[in-house]
């Protein structure tokens, strides 16, 4: 046993000699994001030194404001933990990132709060990557990806909320991918509205979802909670869907409000693996999947 001696030295030496935190690094910036809103226009990586809030404007009908506008391709953002608050624009369709039409995009490391969407990287030609995100009080949608080649992985989605009310087209989904996109790793809490709510939806061929954490699904008895959705692609020059082939794995699903017609995991298609997940709460835990193994189904509790 240490004596009370031996105790002090222990905790000096721990105060003045061990090793300290190394400090966040900026080598690998070659540009840096002062003020908001800005327009990315040049391949590069670019990062954050300070918290950013996008001032508040006003946004005529039909239009959105972008705090990061993203218009070319080979772009890093890399907000080294600080944020980007959308919330002087809290009443106006306003998103926190977005790139269209382009590839090779990575977005990493920021914190986003109270936008329409957070991370919009849509109609791309893929290699994207979307990692350790923080997204809080997004209203529609929290992450979307498109192409080939994509990863988001290990993101934490809070609090995606639409308030708008019900048959005004209001819905809120945390991550939506199209493509042969992986989805790994991430935890989504809180997803709510007065109509469609989804946690993970993929219309895509293949691509794996894997080891996430959903929760807190409630769409206020509107009959449309969905945990994870699989939806395939539209195959050039056909009407019918091309079945997916996406593997689900390893997934924990769970809704605390009974939901009458909640689905914790539809696979649309027969074509899909769903494997060692644990749904808890659902009215129909695992639809239209062609495998399914080793799967922890609860029973819903209605109250």
């Amino acid at each position: 046993m240490l004596t009370r001696v031996a105790m002090c030295c222990l905790l000096t030496w721990c105060v003045f000699f061990a090793p300290a935190k190394a400090a966040e690094s900026y080598d690998n910036c070659t540009a840096f994001i002062t003020q908001l809103p800005i327009s990315v226009n040049l391949p590069g990586v670019y990062c954050l030194k300070g918290n950013l809030a996008v001032p508040a404007v006003t946004v005529p009908d039909g239009q959105t404001h972008v705090a990061v506008d993203i218009r070319t391709d080979r772009v890093t953002l890399d907000c080294k933990s600080f944020g980007i608050d959308g919330r002087p624009n809290a009443v106006a369709d306003s998103f926190a990132i977005a790139m269209g039409k382009r590839r090779d995009v990575h977005v990493r490391n920021c914190t986003l709060t109270a936008f329409t969407a957070g991370i919009l990287l849509t109609e791309s030609h893929g290699n994207n990557v979307v990692e350790d995100n923080r997204l809080v009080g997004m209203r529609n949608q929290a992450i979307s990806v498109y192409g080939d080649g994509s990863v988001v992985r290990r993101n934490i989605i809070l609090d995606t909320v639409d308030p708008r009310p019900a048959g005004s087209g209001t819905s809120s989904t945390a991550i939506s991918v199209v493509g042969s996109v992986d989805v790994t790793d991430n935890l989504i809490a809180g997803v709510s509205a007065n109509g469609p709510v989804l946690g993970i939806t993929t219309n895509g061929s293949s691509g794996t979802i894997a080891r996430n954490r959903i929760r807190d699904l409630d769409d206020h008895h509107a009959r449309l909670v969905l945990g994870i959705l699989v939806a395939g692609p539209l195959e050039p020059g056909k009407n019918g869907p091309i079945e997916p082939r996406v593997t689900i794995r390893d997934n924990d699903l769970g809704i605390n409000v009974y939901s009458e017609g909640s689905r914790g995991i539809d696979c649309f298609a027969q074509a899909s693996l769903v494997s060692g997940n644990v749904l808890k709460g659902f009215q129909s835990p695992i639809l239209s999947c062609a495998r399914v193994t080793g799967n922890d189904i609860s029973s819903p509790v209605p109250y």
